[in-house]
């Protein structure tokens, strides 16, 4: 071969090259191995999700479309103060409570009663018998309470009955303030929105397990139950609480005791000139010792109010989560 025809020879080599060497050097299955490895690690383009290579992958799982009617896919943080929503997490979708908020019942303050406004009446009745112990025949006379004598005989009287008893308005209740400590959940979540991933065979979507969290979840306004399917893991979350939690009314029972502090003197003439005795009406029975009685005189008097027992101030209502969520997870 004369140098001239190298170049050439060269040429046809190379070209030759280009349509051969790559089943000779086995150029294109090394090419082919390259492509299977890019697969198997999932490089699904810059729209695929950083944390969820392909549903296989460890730390995420395919999460089956919401039923109608829920929302989701969603993580929830559960714990006494849950980690906050950061990726592979979205935006927060729900905080609340859960369980059955604690506070203990309320302290009561104790209820009292004012006393009674009392008055005495303006005239009483005055029963005169013919016998001791109140016994026999009698005659009643209407007295005033001013301590003018009124004429009455005579009468041959051995013993009395009168009673001067006070109007009374009834008492004013005090107390009962309650104080209540504040209430407080055993356990708190927080939802946190999923950002999309890429697609499922067969449906749903490539959804990570940020951390200890609970994934895929879905949610729905209410305290309602689990669809049937894979989000069976059920969990009710109080967006706040009802707290009615108090103390009962206080009340005051009707007055009891009250006395018109009256004396009562009884005369032999009808112009209460001769006394014979005097006693005080307090509804009981006295007894003279025999005579003719011929006036009467009540003297003017000071009402004493009487007592009231007050009721109430117990301790009432309780606390209880309200505004539900129910949260479904796999």
């Amino acid at each position: 071969m004369t140098p001239a025809s190298v170049p050439r020879a060269l040429l046809y080599v190379l070209g030759f090259c280009a349509l051969g060497c790559s089943e000779i050097l086995g150029i294109e299955d090394w090419h082919g191995e390259t492509a299977d490895a890019d697969d198997a690690r999932g490089d699904a383009g810059p729209d695929a999700s950083p944390s969820c290579d392909g549903c296989g992958a460890e730390g995420c799982t395919c999460a089956p479309p919401p039923p109608e009617g829920w929302f989701g896919p969603t993580a929830m943080n559960l714990g006494p103060d849950p980690a906050g929503c950061a990726p592979p997490s979205g935006q927060e979708v729900l905080a609340g409570g859960v369980g059955v908020p604690f506070g203990r019942e309320a302290v009561c303050g104790a209820c009292a009663c004012g006393p009674p406004a009392a008055s005495c009446p303006a005239n009483t009745s005055v029963a005169l018998y013919t016998q001791s112990l109140c016994g026999g025949g009698s005659i009643s006379v209407d007295v005033s309470v001013n301590g003018v004598c009124h004429s009455v005989g005579p009468v041959d009287g051995l013993s009395f009955l009168a009673d001067v008893a006070p109007t009374q308005t009834p008492c004013a209740p005090s107390g009962g303030s309650p104080a209540v400590s504040l209430a407080a959940w055993p356990n708190n979540a927080r939802l946190c929105a999923l950002g999309g991933g890429p697609g499922c065979a067969g449906g749903g979507t490539c959804a990570p397990r940020p951390g200890d969290a609970r994934s895929p979840c879905i949610h729905r306004v209410g305290d309602v139950a689990c669809p049937e399917g894979p989000y069976a893991e059920r969990t009710v979350v109080y967006a706040d609480v009802s707290d009615t939690r108090g103390c009962s009314s206080c009340d005051c029972g009707a007055p009891i005791g009250g006395t018109c502090s009256a004396i009562i003197s009884f005369y032999s003439d009808d112009q209460c000139m001769q006394w014979i005795m005097q006693d005080a009406p307090d509804g009981t029975c006295h007894t003279f010792t025999g005579a003719n009685i011929g006036g009467v005189k009540l003297a003017p008097q000071a009402a004493l109010p009487g007592t009231c027992s007050p009721t109430g101030g117990d301790a009432i209502g309780a606390v209880e989560g309200s505004e539900p969520t129910t949260v479904c997870c796999m």
